[in-house]
């Protein structure tokens, strides 16, 4: 019982040790990737196949990633609010009543 505390607490701590590896790096590889996003492997795959993800392939075969770009592209993907909604369709609004008037 006491070994397997000791180990899930040694994984827990490799994992904390990971993330903040990763968080130090510009430049992630593909499992450091697969870690920092929460995804699979094959949905990695299939973004990086399609185009949708930005990446790197200089060797023609490793695919690495820009931290920056994951979250760059992380954040395309904003739900916006009712408000928010509401305050750009004002705002489109009034943009073209200004431009009907001038």
């Amino acid at each position: 019982m006491v070994n397997n505390q000791i180990i899930e607490a040694l994984k827990e701590l490799e994992n904390k040790i990971n993330v903040i590896s990763i968080s130090a790096k510009e430049m992630l590889n593909f499992e450091e990737t697969l870690n920092y996003l929460k995804v699979s492997k094959s949905y990695l795959y299939k973004l990086t196949s399609a185009k949708e993800i930005p990446h790197y392939k200089p060797l023609g075969k490793l695919i690495f990633f820009k931290r920056s770009e994951l979250n760059a592209w992380i954040l395309k993907g904003e739900i916006k609010t009712k408000d928010a909604v509401y305050d750009d369709y004002c705002t489109n609004l009034l943009t073209k009543t200004k431009l009907v008037h001038v």
